[in-house]
């Protein structure tokens, strides 16, 4: 167990240092689906890399009075249950300095108000909750977020689809990251979808200001009743006025007024986690006008058809929707 842990950790260090291959990618990917608890290791490996970027540490300083309370028998607060040595690629042994450089600044400054995290999982159902900070969320099914907060800011990590209503703080600014792309608050709510195995991001601003970028392109800034789309392949931005997308909660209640139909379907998939799309282009843009109250996709999707005389095809993976136009 423990030599897995550690290739564990050295897949953990060479992604967080650019180094991994796309294999060690997928293998890491795979053994961190296999539990939550693998999950949450991952996680919290991935988050030291992030903080070493993020603060400046005198690591002397620091190892001498992590040292001092070993020997005064305090106990850490994160504890060391593994000691990684002998690592002879230079990304590993990097890694592992790295590593304990960011569990000693952890240790030094306890109680400081460093760090704040928080996680957030919905397997069957919505989850809506309130974060450290104040800011509400509804996390759709099959979703999950974490929470991490340092002087300088907040962040969240989203894999899946929520929507936030962000307590504003120009002091600490609130960044969002999906499937590397970031939407970073103004005094805002909006909705993000990002599902893992999807090549697009997309985000409905309801109210305020976000900023939607990349590490690399400064990106789009995004009012309320606009939608901002990110395409990962083609490395494009798109703004579409969407006033007409009248609810981007996660809650299952719609009320589409002349929507067009990719909305109604981008709304669907945000809420329901599920993977409804259009396969033929002379129906995206056929409106419809209808209300939905808590009903299942499944009723959803045959009012939908019937109304705008298009079909639906379902298989095990997702449920095409094909039609000669409206």
């Amino acid at each position: 167990m423990e030599n897995d842990y550690e290739h564990i950790d050295i897949l953990i260090a060479k992604a967080a240092l650019g180094e991994a291959s796309p294999e060690e990618i997928v293998e890491l990917y795979d053994w961190e689906n296999l539990s939550e608890e693998n999950r949450l290791y991952v996680a919290e490996g991935s988050k030291v890399f992030e903080h070493i970027a993020q603060v400046d540490v005198d690591t002397d300083a620091a190892w001498n009075k992590l040292k001092q309370r070993i020997d005064e028998d305090e106990k850490p607060v994160i504890p060391i249950t593994r000691q990684r040595r002998n690592l002879v690629p230079y990304w590993a042994a990097a890694a592992s300095v790295a590593i304990l450089v960011a569990l000693t600044f952890y240790f030094v400054n306890n109680g400081n108000g460093v760090t704040n995290t928080s996680t957030w999982a919905a397997k069957n159902e919505i989850v809506k909750d309130t974060m450290p900070d104040g800011s509400t969320f509804e996390l759709a099914e099959g979703s999950n977020i974490e929470y991490f907060e340092t002087p300088k800011g907040r962040e969240v990590k989203l894999k899946g689809s929520a929507y936030f209503t962000i307590k504003h703080d120009d002091k600490k600014p609130f960044v969002i990251e999906a499937n590397n792309v970031f939407i970073k608050d103004i005094g805002t709510e909006f909705t993000v979808t990002a599902m893992p195995e999807s090549k697009v991001t997309e985000v409905y601003v309801t109210g305020g200001v976000v900023d939607f970028y990349t590490k690399k392109d400064k990106g789009i800034t995004l009012t309320a009743g606009q939608k901002g789309t990110y395409n990962s392949v083609t490395k494009i931005f798109t703004k579409i006025d969407s006033a007409s997308t009248t609810n981007t909660q996660l809650s299952k209640q719609f009320n589409f007024s002349a929507t067009k139909l990719v909305d109604v379907v981008a709304q669907l998939n945000a809420v329901y986690n599920s993977n409804v799309v259009i396969e033929s282009e002379a129906i995206k843009n056929c409106s419809i006008t209808v209300k939905f109250d808590n009903k299942d996709l499944d009723f959803i999707i045959d009012i939908i058809t019937q109304t705008l005389n298009i079909k639906a095809t379902k298989t095990d993976s997702k449920i095409i929707l094909s039609g000669a136009g409206c």
